[in-house]
């Protein structure tokens, strides 16, 4: 059985360094959450050697002397293990010591892929025979990953339970899109855009558009772009200081490569977006451009700059991070939608969020004081 103790910041920080994982198991992304603790544990084998680490943040319920336990895009562990019990047991007991009530997680354990092509193909129907209410898996994966369906299972019988997928207040998107980089030439990279990127990338080099760094003193345009954007969706917005944070704490992060990044036009900032890079991974984390579509060719360029910089850089995938599943053009998302398809990358879909009760009770008393809020 693997033992599970605390690790000092540096050993965590130094596994990460060798292992893939995501940026929100990162200790910069617990600085961008004040309302959260955090600490740092491991797994260790019967030979003292440390195999897995997570960054587990806690959440004090209001009135209770119990907490939250988060595991955002982890644990960092072997997930093809056949034996994820081993795993697990040992965050069980840790965590009730912890005076946690409940532990969730979101595993970042792909389940399915669709390529760019195939998600157009079938669009293309749904317009032509005015389709409705499909989505994503209505279409045939490209691929399946048997092992995925093992962990779900292997996590049901432990008694996690997952949120289901019609459920839209998950706490990280299900459905990402990502632009594979590795073992790709620049020249592969660009034969693989639509022809609209094409098309906007030419209009945007004919109309001076420029893409460049963002400092602090961007934030407030850049954040008003989100406005607009949410706005439009119908849907809400962190408030100013939450991006502040983030851009300190990625600008200290990485003092030589700005988080920030926006696409101008004579001085007019039209695009923006902040990204995160970690190991051989790039993130767009938060994205906007002004909702006039003259001004799609400034954020069809400012893609395709920061794809271009991670790719010259060695990343190996460059992650919007979230898209849609609906496949309906009335919806306010479907825009959005195409436009990540004209990169050309991969839609991937994962396991989704996963919830432990340490404390049935609490746990049932919690979901309930959610469901009403």
């Amino acid at each position: 059985m693997l033992q599970l103790a605390q690790v000092d910041q540096v050993t965590y920080q130094s596994y990460l360094k060798q292992h893939a994982a995501s940026f929100m198991q990162a200790p910069v992304w617990a600085q961008v959450k004040p309302e959260w603790s955090s600490e740092y544990v491991g797994w260790y084998s019967q030979e003292s050697q440390l195999v897995g680490v997570a960054m587990i943040l806690y959440r004090k319920m209001p009135g209770l002397k119990k907490h939250l336990a988060y595991i955002p895009r982890g644990p960092v562990i072997d997930w093809n293990s056949r034996q994820l019990e081993q795993w697990f047991q040992p965050l069980f007991a840790y965590l009730l010591k912890q005076d946690a009530f409940t532990v969730k997680m979101d595993p970042p354990v792909p389940l399915a892929h669709w390529r760019a092509a195939a998600i157009e193909a079938y669009l293309d129907k749904v317009q032509e025979y005015g389709l409705r209410n499909k989505e994503l898996r209505d279409i045939a994966m490209d691929q399946v990953d048997p092992q995925s369906e093992y962990i779900q299972q292997a996590l049901t019988e432990m008694g996690w339970s997952r949120k289901e997928r019609e459920e839209e207040n998950t706490v990280q998107p299900q459905y990402t899109f990502r632009i594979p980089l590795q073992g790709r030439t620049a020249k592969q990279l660009r034969q693989g855009l639509s022809p609209s990127w094409e098309k906007n990338l030419q209009i945007a080099s004919q109309q001076g558009v420029l893409v460049r760094s963002g400092n602090a003193s961007d934030l407030p345009t850049f954040y008003s772009l989100l406005k607009e954007k949410a706005e439009k969706e119908g849907k809400g917005i962190r408030e100013f200081a939450y991006f502040e944070r983030m851009f300190r704490a990625l600008s200290a992060e990485s003092e030589a490569d700005s988080p920030l990044q926006l696409a101008e036009q004579e001085g007019i900032i039209q695009a923006g977006a902040i990204k995160v890079s970690m190991g051989e991974q790039v993130w767009s984390l938060y994205a906007a451009s002004k909702v006039n579509p003259v001004h799609l060719p400034a954020k069809v360029l400012l893609f395709w700059e920061m794809i271009s910089d991670a790719h010259e850089k060695g990343a190996t995938v460059f992650d919007f991070r979230s898209m849609s599943p609906v496949l309906d053009p009335a919806t306010s998302s479907y825009d959005e939608l195409t436009f990540l398809l004209g990169a050309g990358g991969v839609a991937c879909e994962y396991i989704g969020e996963w919830d432990y009760p340490l404390h049935p009770m609490l746990h049932w008393a919690f979901e309930m004081y959610m469901k009403k809020r």
